[in-house]
């Protein structure tokens, strides 16, 4: 019978991807990387600063922008040496950047006046801080669901 490895963490995890097979690490992580980054795909779209009475973020005045939890998206990209998990909001990405990190509007010169301040609100980084250890536990499970089935565990 194989050895069965019992992943336990982070640390076993870098160790494991190491150590094993190239074809059990490279579709194990992408299984844990789409897992994991779904984690923080489903923070973000909760915390994301919609209103219930419908004046959303990114809506205009004749309603014909998408609204940022309408375009958040996950992709995952595997190269040879690992990959990565992107989590954004696709055409709506300096929208987001916006309101995470505020924004002012001014006008033209030669007055320069400003003409409105949107408040910093970072609800991206706060919903990646909250759902960062559930993300490490799904991906740390994913992959020890990947090595389990290729050693037939």
């Amino acid at each position: 019978m194989p050895n069965v490895i019992k992943i336990t963490g982070l640390a076993e995890v870098q160790r494991m991807l190491r150590e094993a097979p190239p074809k059990v690490a490279f579709i194990g992580l992408g299984r844990a990387l789409h897992a994991a980054g779904t984690e923080f795909a489903g923070a973000i779209y909760h915390a994301c600063p919609e209103t219930e009475e419908g004046a959303r973020s990114g809506q205009a005045a004749d309603g014909d922008i998408p609204h940022l939890q309408d375009e958040l998206q996950l992709d995952v990209y595997m190269y040879a040496d690992g990959g990565k998990a992107q989590v954004h909001f696709g055409k709506l990405d300096y929208l987001a950047a916006w309101l995470e990190f505020g924004h002012r509007r001014v006008g033209h010169k030669p007055g320069m006046k400003l003409l409105g301040f949107q408040k910093p609100d970072p609800f991206v980084r706060r919903a990646a801080d909250e759902s960062a250890e559930n993300a490490i536990a799904v991906f740390v499970d994913f992959m020890d669901k990947a090595v389990g089935e290729f050693f037939g565990a």
